[in-house]
């Protein structure tokens, strides 16, 4: 009894924390007034076009250190992978889960 609940609850969990991925080099960054989220986009991204973003909060500092990442990767031209939260929506700007690089050998 105890392993069913248990898979239940890994089952459960593992939808939770799902998202879609996108990789590509910054097309735009679009910091906010007074909230604090900066809003981006990528090249070719199959996800997101026209004025739609990913987006984070710029509130700890997390979000100050994966905007210090967006600038940089942004100067040098080289491309992010972004994760964000559930599936891809061109219809709305999605929040991320997570931003890095994997620069090359």
């Amino acid at each position: 009894m105890y392993k069913i609940i248990l898979l239940v609850l890994m089952i459960s969990f593992s939808m939770l924390v799902e998202g879609g991925t996108a990789q590509g080099k910054v097309k735009r960054i679009y910091p906010t007034g007074d909230d604090g989220k900066i809003f981006f986009n990528l090249h070719d991204d199959s996800c997101k076009s026209g004025s739609k973003y990913y987006y984070f909060n710029t509130d700890n500092q997390t979000g100050k250190n994966w905007y210090a990442l967006l600038l940089s990767m942004s100067a040098q031209k080289q491309e992010v992978i972004v994760n964000y939260q559930g599936d891809c929506d061109p219809n709305i700007s999605q929040p991320i889960r997570y931003i890095y690089v994997s620069l090359p050998k």
